[in-house]
């Protein structure tokens, strides 16, 4: 007897659901409010959203991270990818249209984006130096910072994104 699927109708939402087998939709799907070329529907805890770039599932701390950087209105926009695991200590990452958030079980959802980003890029991300991201981007006095698990990138119009990583035994990646 053949398997026997939701019909979807072309909904991209829908089939995205079919495929990894989300169940029942726990919402309605809306058109978000300060993007409205996107849609979205809750599955449980898992938000979906689909627009013409592509249907994507937030969940868990990063869906936590982007929800209070405030969604789709937030510095990082919508995503641009599911999100990607395997990374050391369990770690995961998503994308998003102008940074990515990065959890570890130790860490944390965090996100990093513009100039920080790229310094922790360079830095080789999480398997470098300075470890995941503990803490959220500051800004003070026309300067930024994050915090990373053994060290800090900070960010100055005069000196760009420097990392500094102190010399503690135990920290060598």
């Amino acid at each position: 007897i053949p398997e026997i699927r939701r019909l979807s109708n072309g909904n991209p939402i829908d089939e995205y659901a079919n495929k990894h087998n989300l169940g029942k939709p726990s919402s309605g799907e809306v058109t978000l409010k300060f993007r409205n070329d996107t849609k979205a529907r809750n599955y449980g805890s898992r938000l979906v959203v689909s627009n013409d770039r592509g249907t994507y599932r937030i969940e868990g701390a990063i869906l936590d991270a982007w929800k209070k950087m405030g969604w789709e209105r937030s510095r990082l926009g919508l995503p641009i990818t599911d999100a990607i695991c395997g990374l050391p200590d369990g770690g995961c990452y998503q994308s998003f249209e102008n940074g990515v958030v990065h959890w570890s079980k130790g860490s944390g959802a965090h996100a990093t984006y513009g100039a920080i980003h790229d310094e922790w890029a360079k830095n080789k991300y999480e398997r470098g130096p300075l470890g995941y991201p503990v803490g959220d981007e500051v800004t003070k006095n026309g300067s930024a910072s994050q915090k990373f698990q053994y060290g800090t990138i900070t960010w100055s119009k005069k000196d760009g994104a420097k990392a500094r990583v102190p010399k503690v035994s135990g920290n060598a990646k």
